[in-house]
């Protein structure tokens, strides 16, 4: 926990003391790819079940060859059997599970930076949203959705930006490879371009009215939709999450609505990437939701909600008060180290020198 307070403090220093370098967000965003890759990359692989889980799948793969794994993933027998095809492949090289686990942190720091240097206007806020909302938390065991979370931070959202159908599929397809759960994400291309208005009201009013009134149609439905036989269990499994992702999320979006309304409209290009990720973020307000009722709804919403990391910043920087930009981005930023200390967020976290 220490080396992450550590990390960040010196993440404020690149970020406050380099006066008004031109070069200033470049590179605070490559020492934030550095920073987040090695604090995943030098985790513990046993201080999470999943990780070990993971440890014990990656040193099995030496008695399956390439064949075996794909006939078992179209006999869906193998979750996300492109995943393990490519843990084989480094398990063939005789390299240890570390590397391979360092080499998933890599992907995921290096989609996160380059996702947050192409759409934020403030990195360090980015990086502050990132480490509080429990993204990068569930970074460090969720594997194989990490992976596809980190092709669409490169490559999909940005396809929605410059509308470009055929780069979102393609990058969507190959995301969903490694955790199918990325299919979730192929409706984000039609939606995230709606108008602020009606549309989000009626959807989200639809949604309110399915969960309050219509609970058991929730079960039915993901039953019938699913995919695989282990999303269909999700229709079985009776934990939930508590309200509180719901409750942050929900005035995370309250608070885009309503400084939405304050921002400069004279640069469209800028305007719509802000409308793109509202979209986004509240579709994934609506999945979060059911999280309430299934715990997993949160990894369908992970896919939504995660942009918020560069939407909240630019609104600060976009406020048409240029006065109010120095004490909002204060203010956040008081607010999320506050929040990260009060929840001890990372206490829990264990490097490989204390396993």
């Amino acid at each position: 926990m220490l080396l992450i307070y550590l990390g960040l403090a010196v993440l404020v220093y690149v970020q406050f003391g380099a006066g008004r370098d031109p070069r200033r967000n470049r590179n605070l965003c490559i020492y934030i790819g550095l920073f987040l890759f090695l604090i995943s990359a030098m985790k513990s692989i046993t201080f999470r079940s999943d990780l070990v889980m993971y440890t014990r799948s990656y040193e099995n793969l030496q008695f399956y060859s390439y064949h075996d794994l794909i006939d078992m993933w179209f006999n869906d027998e193998l979750k996300d059997g492109p995943f393990y095809v490519v843990a084989k492949i480094f398990g063939d090289l005789g390299l240890p599970v570390e590397v391979w686990m360092g080499f998933i942190a890599l992907l995921f720091a290096v989609g996160v930076a380059w996702f947050i240097y192409r759409n934020s206007a403030k990195p360090f806020l980015s990086l502050m949203l990132l480490m509080t909302l429990d993204y990068f938390w569930f970074s460090l065991s969720g594997l194989r959705q990490v992976v596809a979370m980190a092709i669409v931070l490169m490559f999909s959202y940005q396809a929605i930006i410059d509308r470009r159908p055929i780069k979102f599929l393609l990058s969507v397809a190959v995301a969903a490879l490694f955790h199918s759960s990325a299919v979730l994400f192929f409706p984000a291309y039609f939606i995230a371009t709606w108008k602020i208005g009606i549309k989000q009201t009626i959807l989200v009013g639809g949604v309110l009215v399915i969960y309050f009134m219509f609970p058991g149609t929730v079960r039915w439905l993901l039953s019938q939709i699913a995919w695989t036989e282990s999303m269909a269990a999700y229709a079985e499994r009776t934990k939930a999450l508590t309200w509180s992702g719901v409750i942050i999320h929900l005035c995370i979006m309250v608070y885009c609505l309503l400084f939405r309304s304050e921002t400069v409209l004279n640069e469209y290009e800028r305007w719509r990437k802000v409308d793109v990720f509202v979209n986004c973020m509240i579709v994934g307000l609506c999945l979060q939701l059911f999280s309430t009722m299934i715990a997993e709804a949160f990894r369908m919403a992970y896919y939504y909600n995660m942009c918020c990391i560069a939407v909240v910043p630019n609104l600060v920087v976009e406020n048409k008060r240029e006065s109010n930009h120095s004490t909002m981005y204060l203010l956040l930023a008081l607010c999320l180290v506050a929040y990260m200390l009060w929840s001890r967020a990372y206490s829990g976290m264990e490097y490989f020198w204390q396993s």
